[in-house]
């Protein structure tokens, strides 16, 4: 890999393949003497915004909650990163607000990534809901701007 990086960003996620993408960030970081590495976290409420009953909770309840949980996911990938790192990683929060897919498209189209990591799980209803259901579109749009690693 080219030594010549500034930054790597990892969309974060609470599960086995979440911490085995972190791992991967981290790797990556050293090997390439990379200077920063974005975690990041996209509220996307249309996808929590409601449930099966017809009742529809209010958008600024649906946000705050999201907000929460991602707050809550952000400091449990910092506090792991402290304890494999020692404190060594410059991190920074990076929260995205709107449809998932979308939004990180948009990241990666305007800002300077070096490396995106996404952790892949099983290709689930929840995958499905935020690519809208075809991931190679999403993963080759996402190429165009960055080089794009999926962990599995």
């Amino acid at each position: 890999m080219d030594k010549s990086c500034n930054s790597v960003v990892l969309m974060v996620k609470p599960s086995d393949v979440g911490g085995r993408a972190l791992k991967k960030a981290l790797d990556i970081m050293h090997e390439n003497g990379c200077g920063k590495l974005g975690l990041l976290f996209v509220i996307d409420k249309e996808f929590f915004s409601g449930d099966s009953s017809g009742y529809v909770k209010p958008d600024f309840l649906v946000e705050k909650g999201l907000e929460g949980i991602g707050d809550a996911i952000l400091d449990n990938t910092e506090k792991t990163i402290k304890k494999i790192e020692k404190g060594s990683v410059n991190t920074e929060r990076i929260i995205l607000h709107g449809e998932t897919a979308q939004e990180i498209l948009k990241f990666v189209q305007n800002n300077n990534v070096d490396i995106f990591i996404i952790p892949k799980d099983k290709r689930g209803p929840i995958e499905k809901f935020i690519t809208g259901g075809d991931i190679d579109e999403f993963t080759k749009e996402i190429e165009k701007h960055t080089k794009l690693i999926t962990v599995e």
